[in-house]
């Protein structure tokens, strides 16, 4: 797979291009069904449970600071969620831009397609403060 066949918008284009920046822009709910497909692919690819184990506090951590928070957590979550259980078995990742999950799945036994994901994965991670 490569950063064409990945189709993952913003964010393939800056790993592609190895220029830094935020996490994929749009919609929150994007964000986090992306967020969740990495996550997913992931731990399938070379077990990495980094994603979840750092956001699950942080979104803890936002609604105990701001309880009124808690039903845009919650729908936020569930979105994670619900991408992170499709990709877990497709082993595809959620493009916002295109409000749809990538055509080829991540080969995890070809070192390029795992490269790429695991720069997605750090941006990912880089972005959670």
């Amino acid at each position: 797979m490569t950063c064409k066949t990945l189709g993952v918008g913003l964010v393939s284009a800056w790993l592609c291009s190895a220029v830094s920046g935020a996490l994929a822009q749009g919609a929150p709910v994007d964000q986090y069904k992306q967020m969740g497909s990495i996550a997913a692919v992931a731990e399938t690819c070379y077990g990495s449970k980094q994603i979840p184990e750092r956001l699950n506090p942080l979104v803890k951590q936002a609604v105990k600071a701001n309880p009124a928070l808690e039903p845009t957590m919650k729908a936020l979550v569930a979105a994670y969620n619900d991408a992170y259980h499709y990709a877990i078995g497709a082993r595809r990742i959620w493009n916002g831009t295109q409000q749809s999950y990538s055509q080829q799945p991540v080969n995890c036994a070809n070192a390029e397609d795992v490269d790429l994901l695991k720069r997605m994965e750090h941006v990912v991670l880089s972005n959670m403060k």
